[in-house]
């Protein structure tokens, strides 16, 4: 119960899934080595980040569309300018 409650849960794979594995975010693959572990959590934190970048520069990238075309798209700038977009190549 508390497992699947928690905001991020790291499990380290471990032969067959168990209550930890399947509740959490990540998990982690078995390995010899402790100091590879600590390697897959930081490689896990920096693709979380760039993913989390990604994420921000296409949400940028949609509001700056929105800015532009839909004002276009509603004649806003009809009777100022004589600029208007046709809706459908709006969407």
């Amino acid at each position: 119960l508390v497992l699947s409650e928690a905001n991020c849960g790291i499990a380290l794979a471990s032969g067959g899934v168990d209550a930890a594995s399947s509740a959490a975010d990540v998990v982690l693959l078995q390995n010899e080595s402790r100091h590879s572990l600590f390697l897959q959590v930081e490689e896990g934190l920096d693709i979380s980040k760039q993913c989390l970048a990604k994420i921000r520069q296409n949400l940028g990238w949609a509001v700056g569309y929105n800015l532009v075309s839909l004002p276009l798209a509603t004649g806003a700038l009809l009777p100022a300018f004589g600029v208007a977009l046709d809706p459908a190549l709006a969407g």
